[in-house]
């Protein structure tokens, strides 16, 4: 599963795939020199599960190997239509799980350097809050209006395309973001519900 999600890290983008081809990235978020995919996979005994991995970049734009975070049986068969849309319950978005883990951020911070990326008293270490999501079909993109300032220039796109039933959404320290549900019309976006405020 490191190599799949390495693989989806240099795509840039989650190509999910039906579970009976094995373990498949649902989605990919990357910031700056930061990358986490979330992985789903079926066990033997038929329950999706759902593994978190987290990769930097280095300054030739090359990721390291994926290391496993955590995971878990995501408790939904995200292949089931009838089962997604029982566990939204006529929502169009619902978080199923979440961790905060302190991961490398990729920052060397070296003894007299000046680096605003980088906390010095964390020596490049981040707990960076994570969250999965279980998108409805008639939502196309997650909204993303960041309320406060990162240090990050590289939150992009604000509008996150939905490539699987679960979404992935990662939070700095310090960071606060507004979610919306939303659909694709044409060159333009409707929010279909009612937003979330997210804090790390």
């Amino acid at each position: 599963m490191s190599q799949i999600a390495r693989e989806a890290l240099e795509r840039g983008r989650a190509d999910f795939q039906p579970l009976s081809n094995g373990p498949t990235a649902a989605d990919v978020w990357i910031d700056a020199k930061i990358g986490l995919v979330l992985m789903v996979h079926r066990r033997d005994d038929g329950l999706v599960a759902e593994e978190l991995y987290h990769s930097v970049r280095d300054d030739n734009g090359q990721w390291s190997e994926c290391d496993h975070l955590n995971g878990g049986i995501a408790g939904i068969d995200i292949e089931s239509p009838g089962a997604v849309a029982q566990a939204l319950g006529g929502a169009y978005m619902e978080i199923v799980s979440e961790s905060t883990s302190l991961v490398f951020t990729g920052c060397e911070v070296d003894e007299g350097a000046e680096d605003e990326d980088c906390d010095e008293e964390a020596e490049g270490l981040a707990p960076l809050r994570s969250l999965n999501i279980l998108v409805g079909d008639r939502v196309d993109v997650i909204e993303l209006e960041y309320l406060t300032h990162s240090s990050s220039a590289a939150f992009e796109p604000l509008f996150r395309e939905v490539t699987s039933p679960l979404a992935l959404i990662v939070l700095l320290p310090g960071q606060r973001v507004r979610a919306s549900p939303a659909r694709r019309d044409g060159a333009s976006t409707s929010r279909l519900g009612p937003a979330w405020e997210l804090a790390n």
